[in-house]
């Protein structure tokens, strides 16, 4: 009979499954402590770019207020009397220019608080659906598993059983009201 080698080869792919279950056991790991590196990265990356629009806006108030200072002095240079409307003129324009670049400053530091709420939500979001899908595949395998050993255990109880060919059919030996041979023949699923 085959039975035997069929038990192997279900024992050895009930090992194969276990071991398909270990290796997305690990890669589910490993790709969480990927995304959690990722979302450090960009934490100090934000962290980084809020440094950068820091120093951007300083730098600009300082040319804008040099620019408009030297324009100052070339007005005045050129004649007293329009120097007075010229620097009234640059100092509305500075007083425009600072609260666009603050309206700027505001719409950078806005910005990088969203992603530094939006980028690890992200991330999150990504793990747990990785954490859900490895999960469900891996109950998928174990039910395979299971599904198996219940097989193996019908398989098992039938090879335990005294069973012969008769004809085109199968006879078993029984222990009570048996045929004088000892055997009775084994009634076909879904048949007569």
């Amino acid at each position: 009979m085959a039975l035997p080698n069929d038990l192997d080869l279900l024992t050895e792919q009930t090992l194969q499954l276990a071991v398909v279950a270990r290796a997305l056991d690990e890669r589910s790991q490993q790709a969480t402590r990927t995304l959690e590196r990722a979302a450090q990265e960009l934490a100090a990356a934000a962290a980084q770019l809020t440094g950068a629009g820091e120093r951007v806006g300083r730098d600009a108030s300082r040319v804008i207020a040099h620019e408009a200072s030297a324009q100052a002095r070339r007005a005045a240079a050129d004649a007293f009397a329009d120097a007075r409307a010229a620097l009234d003129t640059h100092a509305a324009r500075v007083r425009e220019l600072d609260a666009t670049l603050q309206a700027s400053r505001d719409a950078v530091v806005a910005m990088q608080r969203r992603w530094l709420l939006i980028a690890p939500a992200a991330v999150l979001a990504g793990c747990v659906l990785s954490v859900i899908g490895a999960t469900a595949w891996v109950a998928a395998a174990r039910a395979d598993v299971e599904r198996h050993r219940v097989d193996a255990a019908t398989l098992r109880a039938v090879d335990a059983a005294d069973l012969v060919r008769c004809g085109d059919s199968l006879c078993a030996r029984v222990e009570r009201g048996a045929a004088p041979d000892g055997y009775r023949r084994v009634a076909l699923r879904g048949g007569p």
